[in-house]
């Protein structure tokens, strides 16, 4: 634990069991008093008794502990979120505040953080159900708000996290699908001659997603094959090798993927243009788009007799043995493995 003043008043910084660190404002400016609240931090931490905790926190500031208002969600969360990357940070303070809208205008009795409810947060989640939201994004919702409350529970006193009590139905899945051989050789005529031909042998080859092909670069070139850190899996410092294919090679030997930065919505619809010239249409619960080439990857790995841990490795797939640096020094198992795609 560490005890350090921000601004007018005292804060610290507490680490849970599991590792993660938590930092509380001790809402004080005399030191004596921020010393026994952190003391009192650390045995809630340790899994002491909340009720009576909280009444000493009471005890020792003088005054109850007010409830914190909706409005002011956004900026506290803010100290908390210092680990958080830019993106997850701003999503969740786009679902707060769709939250405290809701609020001001359907159940403007709630106010504070601590008067919602399961009922309130079951109201939430039906008004996103009936804006035909996807089911993913309305877990989303929860799954943000579930983290704020995580990190407001103990510091503002809040009687529980609701939005742990909130059940919803897993989605139907929507998730890509492989090409098949016919639609592979559509796609590849209909973007012939353009840069897009050059992208998709990329992913066909690799497995590797839009993001990392956008960003590939001479320096990921090592021989015969590309050495990357995906970005999806950057955080748990995971790096995978793939041999080159021979089909592939000569649009990966100097890869200028440049132009594919920074397209956002754009690429899905430009590459849907080319699905659209090829007759590749979505169908039977799944959508069709170029994510659907790193599916075609595994699958066309599996189909040539990979097995699925050497298949896991090449596209940086979960594995069940824990997250961690996936380096495979001997590469005549993936290059074999690679040899096999047609």
């Amino acid at each position: 634990m560490a005890l350090y003043k921000r601004g007018k008043v005292y804060w610290c910084s507490i680490y849970r069991p599991g590792g993660k660190r938590v930092r509380v404002s001790l809402k004080t400016s005399d030191i004596h008093k921020a010393r026994a609240l952190m003391a009192v931090y650390g045995q809630a931490m340790a899994g002491k008794h909340r009720e009576y905790l909280v009444s000493q926190v009471d005890a020792i500031l003088d005054e109850p502990a007010g409830g914190l208002p909706l409005t002011q969600i956004k900026a506290v969360y803010g100290d908390f979120t210092a680990g958080l990357g830019k993106h997850t940070a701003k999503v969740r303070n786009a679902h707060v505040s769709q939250f405290c809208a809701f609020c001001a205008k359907s159940r403007p009795d709630v106010t504070t953080a601590d008067a919602v409810t399961r009922e309130v947060a079951l109201a939430y989640i039906r008004h996103l159900q009936a804006t035909a939201l996807h089911p993913k994004t309305i877990a989303n919702h929860r799954g943000s708000l579930s983290a704020v409350w995580s990190e407001l529970l103990i510091p503002y006193s809040l009687p529980e996290n609701v939005w742990r009590l909130v059940r919803i139905p897993p989605p139907e899945s929507t998730h890509g699908r492989a090409f098949t051989r016919d639609e592979q050789a559509r796609i590849l005529s209909a973007c012939r001659h353009t840069p897009w031909a050059a992208a998709c042998l990329a992913a066909k080859y690799t497995g590797l997603r839009r993001s990392d092909i956008a960003a590939l670069s001479p320096d990921n070139i090592q021989g015969d094959a590309i050495v990357i850190t995906p970005q999806k899996t950057a955080r748990h410092g995971r790096t995978i090798l793939i041999p080159i294919h021979r089909k592939a090679r000569r649009y990966l030997a100097r890869p200028d993927f440049g132009w594919l930065k920074n397209r956002g919505r754009r690429w899905d619809g430009q590459f849907s243009q080319i699905l659209n010239r090829a007759g590749v249409q979505s169908g039977n619960g799944h959508r069709v788009s170029f994510h659907c080439w790193r599916h075609t990857f595994k699958t066309e790995l599996i189909a040539a007799g990979v097995d699925e841990n050497t298949a896991n490795k090449l596209g940086a797939w979960s594995e069940k043995s824990k997250a961690g640096r996936i380096y495979d020094h001997d590469t005549t198992r993936l290059r074999d493995a690679i040899d096999r795609l047609r």
